[in-house]
């Protein structure tokens, strides 16, 4: 096995590969040899340091080590920083990126930007544009005129912010979940998406994910005090703010704030019902006392939460003065048709098979349209299970918020490959079962040129069938698990006791394990929450949890 020290100057090697790949820039040969040779070890020393025992201070520091080459490469893997800089040059000339283009100034960099998104509105929230335009008005103070150099830097310093809030609060949900700090860290930000996507693009994502993990590391660390549950639903407010995807985080935010109240309910001491009064459960905790406890703390968490990150929110819009057409330009993103998003691959099949009867059949509108409906029964379920879950419901609502991730992810019309980020980061502090979603970011890694190329474009005909196929054959697959847990649980309770008698076998083996570990010094090393993770994603109807 390749000791702690070789992979991390391993991971440096790819990392550098890559900045060289970016440095040299087209599709040539030598871009390619680097950019398939730095992705393979920057891939190949992620996966093989997900279960090792770190330190969370040594996984942060081969994870700055691995980002130092990215700093002053130049754009890796898109051109989205110069549609940034158009969108703040805009701004800053009176005009809302919401209503007018880059062609509108024009704007300086529009021979840079994607001929794509040249005539499109930014489909990115008020507080994002803010930081764009204040990008740019610091970049003309400074006494030297650099080009784009200067900008593309300060737009780095603001995704390596994000970067650092993610660092910041990751541990704390960590914790909070029964998953080692420094496994979460590591999942969460020594992959190969993060460097070259993340900060060498850079992308805004990076910023909504600092909010984001911040808000929520807040609510769960501390959600029986006003101030942070009103902090917290400020970070998730701007989190918005930055771009909406992290919208579908707020609802398990404020589960965060019920759980806690309903577990001081239970911690002080019950009250005695009149004699003869009690309900036919012999509990001096009625079901009406207990639907009262969780309506006042979905209440509480509303408010808190809820109302913090909507003033937030519209307080950030009005200081703007951008209004909302934004969210009109959430359509915008849609006119990139690629099979990386699996409802789009469906209708992009579906309209191979209709051409030949009819020349303009497209199924990609309704193809979305439905997989967005899927989407919202999707996320009421999994909030509902969350909310439903009884033996640890702030631990569920986190994981739940992670598994609202997946599913936003896989439903949306549009998707690149560091949106794979947003469900991993947090999917990292919830679960260990992360092997699926990182074997989905190494891939995804592969499928973007350092130009920005992207391989979804240029195989689209095989690319939506071959998805469309794996789609099918998965659905085949969990369809044929179901039936057969589904006969299992109805052989009989005999089969019941022995899943149970193995289930506590094993938890009792995990924890002398555990025990084994601590008389060792091992510092990270948590077998235990192994069977935590499985037990609770089960019993919550969350399957087996995500591998």
């Amino acid at each position: 096995m390749v000791s702690s020290r070789m992979l991390r100057w391993t991971g440096f090697g790819g990392a550098v590969l890559l900045a060289v790949a970016a440095g040299i820039g087209g599709h040539g040969p030598a871009v390619l040899c680097c950019w398939l040779v730095g992705t393979a070890i920057q891939g190949y020393a992620w996966w093989s340091g997900r279960d090792r025992t770190f330190t969370p201070r040594w996984v942060l520091g081969t994870v700055a080590l691995w980002s130092a080459p990215f700093l002053l490469a130049p754009p890796y893997g898109s051109r989205d920083v110069y549609s940034y800089a158009c969108q703040g040059e805009l701004y800053r000339h009176g005009l809302s990126p919401y209503t007018h283009t880059a062609t509108a100034l024009p704007c300086t960099w529009l021979d840079d930007v994607a001929p794509l998104w040249r005539d499109t509105l930014t489909p990115y929230g008020p507080l994002f544009v803010l930081a764009a335009a204040g990008v740019l008005w610091l970049a003309d103070t400074l006494p030297v005129d650099a080009g784009m150099t200067v900008p593309l830097l300060l737009f780095r310093l603001l995704a390596l912010a994000g970067m650092a809030g993610v660092a910041a609060g990751l541990p704390a949900l960590a914790r909070r979940c029964g998953v080692p700090p420094a496994r979460a860290l590591w999942v969460a930000l020594a992959g190969p998406l993060i460097g070259a996507h993340l900060l060498g693009g850079p992308h805004n994502d990076a910023l909504m994910l600092g909010f984001l993990i911040g808000g929520l590391a807040l609510v769960a660390r501390f959600p029986r005090h006003p101030a942070a549950v009103l902090g917290a639903g400020a970070l998730l407010g701007c989190a918005v703010a930055v771009k909406a995807t992290a919208v579908v985080a707020i609802p398990f935010a404020i589960l965060l704030v019920t759980a806690a109240l309903r577990d001081n309910r239970k911690a002080a001491p019950a009250r005695q019902a009149p004699a003869g009064s009690q309900g036919c459960l012999g509990d001096s905790e009625t079901p009406l006392r207990t639907s009262w406890d969780l309506g006042r703390g979905l209440v509480v968490g509303g408010v808190g939460v809820g109302g913090a990150a909507v003033a937030t929110f519209a307080g950030i819009t009005a200081a703007g003065g951008l209004g909302y057409g934004w969210i009109a330009g959430l359509r915008e993103s849609e006119i990139l048709v690629q099979f990386s998003s699996l409802p789009t691959a469906v209708g992009m099949t579906l309209t191979y098979l209709g051409r030949p009867f009819d020349a303009g059949f497209n199924a990609v509108p309704a193809a979305r349209a439905a997989a967005l409906a899927v989407l919202a029964v999707a996320l009421v379920a999994i909030w509902v299970r969350a909310l439903r879950y009884r033996a640890d419901p702030g631990r569920a609502a986190l994981h739940g918020a992670a598994l609202a991730l997946v599913a936003t992810v896989a439903l949306a019309p549009v998707v690149l490959s560091w949106y794979a980020l947003w469900p991993l980061i947090l999917l990292a502090a919830t679960t260990v079962r992360t092997r699926a979603v990182m074997a989905v970011a190494i891939v995804a890694a592969f499928a973007v040129l350092p130009d920005g190329e992207g391989l979804a474009h240029m195989v689209k005909f095989p690319g939506a069938i071959m998805v469309t196929t794996g789609l099918i054959v998965l659905a085949v697959v969990a369809l044929r698990r179901w039936r057969r847990q589904r006969g299992a649980a109805a052989g009989g309770t005999g089969t019941g006791a022995e899943a149970a008698g193995a289930e506590a076998a094993g938890a009792e083996a995990a924890g002398a394990e555990a025990g084994g570990d601590e008389a060792d010094g091992s510092s990270e090393a948590e077998p235990s929450t192994r069977v935590t993770d499985t037990s609770i994603t089960t019993r919550a109807g969350f399957g087996r949890g995500i591998r």
